[in-house]
This record gives structure tokens, sequence and C-alpha cells, in this order.
């Protein structure tokens, strides 16, 4: 028997950190989670970041001389036991972060690399400013990780998609995934029905081009595709959790989580299959993969807000 302990990660636009790693509830609604990421922290090269038990790496965008704050800035988390299984990569955008999470922590047959994601909209002066579109700089690099990896996509994308697909038509129940499979490929529902903006066309395309699939709409937890940040002007959806394809067989729970006082925007959370053994945190020689388990005996469920169904914190694997 071998235990499968689930892994999580979240992802949320906190607009603007200020003082809230000193506040005991923010705290408490970050520190559930064994990896995450704040976006648009507006943090700089002063900010002073701590919190116990934890790691992080971080990147921030250089100050315009007439502006009154830092703006952008992301900060990725992970639990201190994790230190040696956990690698910064490095990205051509100051609005993209990417981690390497080694395949030994997860019991995965091949490394997760995460991208954590701020992405000013469309018509901000961040864009007309950069030498490289960051839609082409996500497609570069999700290109090249992706061919040593899964990749696991996150953040605010300032992205209205509606009803546009992040597939091609016939993708729709392919035979790309075993019978063990918890999800075939499905299409994505959502109750943000307004029209696409630009990036929203430019994310779709990306998922095509990339074999990466949209987790809000199409995960338990959040099959309807709830909206992910509230303003005076509306409600939308622009915030994401995308992985490979090829990862969904290890998703258990996608959620967007309930709206609170330290932002405007949801926080995003994704809990997967980690199937590794009690181990020592040192890098240790790379498993050969086996095939999945027959069955499954699901156990400590994580009771969840709102009425969401409940879902497995740990999985006991029968052989």
């Amino acid at each position: 028997m071998r235990t499968c302990r689930s892994k999580n990660f979240a992802v949320w636009n906190v607009h603007g950190l200020a003082q809230k790693l000193q506040d005991v509830d923010f705290l408490d609604e970050v520190c559930k989670f064994d990896f995450f990421s704040l976006l648009e922290t507006w943090s700089n090269e002063n900010t002073k970041i701590n919190i116990a038990n934890y790691s992080y790496f971080h990147i921030h965008r250089t100050k315009s001389k007439r502006a009154r704050r830092s703006s952008g800035g992301i900060i990725f988390f992970f639990k201190n036991e994790y230190k040696n299984f956990i690698t910064k990569l490095p990205s051509k955008s100051t609005d993209i972060l990417w981690v390497r999470i080694d395949r030994n922590l997860l019991g995965l047959p091949k490394d997760l690399f995460v991208c954590s994601a701020y992405l000013s909209p469309s018509t901000s002066v961040t864009h007309r400013n950069a030498d490289n579109h960051v839609f082409d700089i996500l497609e570069e690099e999700i290109s090249k990780f992706s061919s040593e990896g899964f990749i696991l996509l996150g953040g605010d994308l300032n992205s209205r998609i509606g009803n546009l697909h992040d597939y091609v038509d016939n993708m729709i129940n392919n035979d790309n995934f075993s019978d063990t499979s918890p999800y075939q490929i499905s299409d994505r529902q959502h109750i943000d029905n307004s029209p696409p903006n630009k990036f929203g066309r430019l994310l779709t395309d990306l998922c095509i081009q990339a074999d990466l699939r949209i987790l809000n709409g199409r995960v338990a937890g959040d099959l309807q595709g709830n909206f992910t940040c509230h303003q005076p002007n509306g409600s939308s959806t622009v915030d994401y959790i995308i992985s490979s394809q090829s990862f969904l067989q290890n998703v258990l729970l996608f959620r967007v989580h309930p709206l609170t006082t330290f932002s405007d925007h949801c926080m995003l959370s994704v809990f997967f299959h980690s199937h590794s053994e009690q181990h020592n945190h040192k890098k240790q020689k790379r498993p050969k993969t086996k095939p999945p388990p027959k069955r499954f005996l699901w156990d400590d469920l994580i009771q969840h807000e709102n009425s969401f169904t409940p879902f497995p914190n740990h999985i006991l694997l029968i052989n």
C-alpha cells in the first residue's frame, strides 16, 4: 500500500500587499496551501516579505519615475520543507514568474512547471512600452518548458473568454486519457457571458497551440465557471488556472474562493495528486513510473464552503 496525498496551489490578485502579511485573517487564507502566488503586490526591492514556515521567490517591475507607487509584482511562496525541490526559472517578462517543482516531491513522471502571471489590461501602457508582447513570451516559454514536464499556469490574465473554446472540436472525448483518468476533455461552462476581449482570444489561441486546458468551469468545485473579479461596474471572469491536458488526470479539485475584504479578486486554488512516498527532503534518483492504481480509497475529505462538494485531501492507493 502506498499513501497518495494531494498537493495544492493557490493564486490570488491581492491588489496591493501593503500590511496584509501582518494580518492574521489574511495569513489564515493563504497558509492553507503548499504553494501559493500573490499577484499585483505592488512590491519593490525594499518590500519586507516574511511568512513563518514559508520560503519565496519574487519579481517586481521597475517603478516609473512619474508613478506614486510600484505596480505589478508577483511573489511565489512554498513551504520550507520543499526548498530542495523548488527552482526559480528565468523569464523575459517581469509579469511572469516560473518555478520548477521536482517530480520527486510530487511522485509524477515529469517535473511540474508552475507559471504565475499578472497581465495588465490590453490597453495598459505596460504593453505599449514592452519590447515583446507578453503573450508571445508566454507562448515561447510554455513551448520550452512543456517539452520537459507538465505546465500549470495561474493568474490574473485580464482575459474575458466568453464562449470561446480552448481546444479544437475533434479533441472532445478523444482517446488520450486512460479509463482511470478522472476527467475526459469536456466543454467548459461559464456564467460570464460578456463577449471575448483581445486577451481572451489570445489566451484561447495559446491554449490550443500549447495543448493547455482551462480548469475554470470544467473541474469539480467550479463546474459552472464562477466570476473571479467583482468591481463596482460589474463582475467578470478574468483569473484562471490552466494546465497541460496531460496533467488533467492528476487534478482533483478547482475552486474559486469566496470574495473577501482583502481584494476585489477571488483566490483560485487547485488540488492535485501527489504520489510521493515518505522522503527526507533531499533530491533522490528519479523513480521509474508505475501504472495508475486500479481503484482508490478516498479518505480525509475536505469540507469546503458555500456548498462546494467535499473532496479528498488524500487518497490511499489500493493495488
